[in-house]
């Protein structure tokens, strides 16, 4: 296995920053994006193969990467209006308002599994007592 340059761990790190934001949905997407084939990527991703100059140029314009981050990573991974794209959006009342509904109903739903679950254990107690007094009477 080759060991990784810098530039090429420094474009691993901008694909998983990518993908865990949801920017890209896989690998694969990404790969694609770039006009690599996905087994290229991947052969990179593994450190196998260094990352070529001409993708990188590609994920620099498709993906807004900030190429002083790639060759220095003295700086921010992305462009400030790149980042400012990864913030996550306010949620409205009216969706906060849906959820708080929607775990009150899983809860509840909680509620009476957990209830069934101690009639049930509660039977099966009952069950098995008479049993064990059975077994003390035969042990007399």
């Amino acid at each position: 296995m080759l060991e990784n340059n810098q530039i090429t761990q420094r474009f691993i790190e901008c694909h998983d920053f990518l993908k865990k934001s949801g920017k890209i949905k896989s690998s694969r997407q990404f790969a694609l994006a770039l006009g690599c084939m996905p087994q290229n990527l991947n052969e990179i991703l593994k450190g196998r193969r260094e990352v070529t100059v001409e993708l990188l140029q590609k994920a620099v314009s498709i993906y807004h990467i900030n190429p002083s981050y790639v060759l220095a990573g003295n700086v921010t991974m992305f462009s400030k209006n790149e980042l400012e794209a990864f913030t996550l959006e306010p949620i409205s009342a009216n969706s906060l308002q849906e959820i708080k509904h929607q775990i009150n109903e899983i809860l509840e739903i909680l509620d009476e599994q957990t209830s069934l679950i101690i009639k049930l254990h509660v039977k099966l107690q009952q069950l098995t007592e008479p049993q064990e007094d059975e077994n003390m009477d035969d042990e007399l």
